[in-house]
């Protein structure tokens, strides 16, 4: 009976073992994501100078890390469809408005990815302590728009929806309290999210600038036909625009006029140089159109002085007012 006693403890002991060998070691695992409105870039004018910005706002959360050790991250911001890091691209379209994406608010640091070969580089970041049930953190992500050699591009919506929104990704490990933090990392999981981000692009013209129209020194008045040119400058970026001139300071009804020691003088303002066309502010009739292509367009406007009797001698002038509309 004693030798049948001691066969069954030695089977029980031996059942115990293999059950607490069996029991799963905890794990460590990270996710990501970017929250609120993504990123969105709000009225940009291509012809302001500069860089225009925004912010996302990225979340990132590790568990099941054992304990007294910390969770290394690496966060990486891949590339455009052509692979590069320099230079990123929304579209609309077959148009591109290029971008990038940074670590940070100075924008001197572009968001690389741990697939880029070392540069430029995702952010590596410690989580301290994350334990078993986890711990949540949260990073910015800044994005900057230099609108230089951009500004022919249309108006409109450009968004990274082309490419299925920008992909993010996450690589994870444990290490020890104090060890670099680095992308160089032998990483043992790795998470991917993605994220919309888009600009809207607004129509803008610019007045460059004006030339005057200089009818010379006329002695005793002009007796013939005297004629004289000037130009605008404008300067709009993929959009339709008119130019408008006003009928002066002097105007009597439509008919222009300059002001001078003797009173008044008559003249004209054209947009051909046959001086057929007359120049004038309804935008729908008798105005000057064009379409921007992001550089300065220059616009001839053709004068004429007809015949007519001065009676005192001096200088005569008047100002216009130009109007662009788009």
């Amino acid at each position: 009976m004693h030798g049948f006693l001691r066969i069954l403890s030695r089977l029980f002991f031996v059942l115990a073992c293999g059950l607490a060998a069996a029991k799963p070691a905890a794990a460590i695992s990270c996710y990501l994501s970017v929250g609120g409105a993504q990123m969105t870039f709000n009225q940009i004018s291509l012809l302001q100078p500069g860089v225009k910005t925004a912010m996302a706002t990225i979340t990132y959360s590790c568990s099941g890390v054992s304990a007294g050790r910390d969770a290394l991250v690496c966060i990486s911001a891949g590339a455009g469809p052509d692979g590069s890091y320099d230079l990123r691209y929304l579209r609309s379209g077959d148009k591109k408005l290029g971008f990038n994406l940074y670590k940070d608010a100075a924008l001197s640091a572009v968001w690389g990815s741990i697939e880029s070969g070392g540069s430029p580089t995702g952010m590596a970041l410690v989580l301290p302590r994350p334990g078993n049930s986890g711990v949540t953190a949260t990073v910015p992500i800044y994005g900057g728009i230099s609108v230089a050699s951009q500004a022919g591009l249309p108006n409109g919506w450009y968004d990274s929806s082309s490419i299925g929104n920008w992909p993010i990704r996450i690589d994870y490990m444990e290490i020890d309290p104090g060890a670099p933090a680095s992308c160089a990392s032998p990483f043992a999981g790795m998470a991917t999210a993605r994220f919309y981000i888009q600009a809207q692009v607004v129509n803008d013209c610019r007045i460059d600038g004006t030339t005057p129209m200089d009818f010379g020194i006329v002695p005793g008045g002009p007796t013939g036909r005297l004629q004289a040119q000037s130009t605008i400058t404008v300067t709009c970026n993929g959009t339709a625009y008119r130019v408008g001139l006003d009928n002066g300071l002097h105007a009597q009804g439509n008919t222009r006029r300059m002001q001078g020691p003797g009173g008044y003088v008559v003249y004209e303002l054209y947009r051909d140089a046959a001086r057929s066309q007359r120049w004038g502010n309804n935008l729908w009739y008798d105005a000057v159109s064009g379409t921007g292509m992001g550089y300065a367009q220059v616009l001839t406007v053709y004068g004429a002085v007809p015949a007519q009797t001065i009676t005192g001698s001096g200088s005569y002038s008047d100002t216009i007012v130009v109007t662009v509309d788009y």
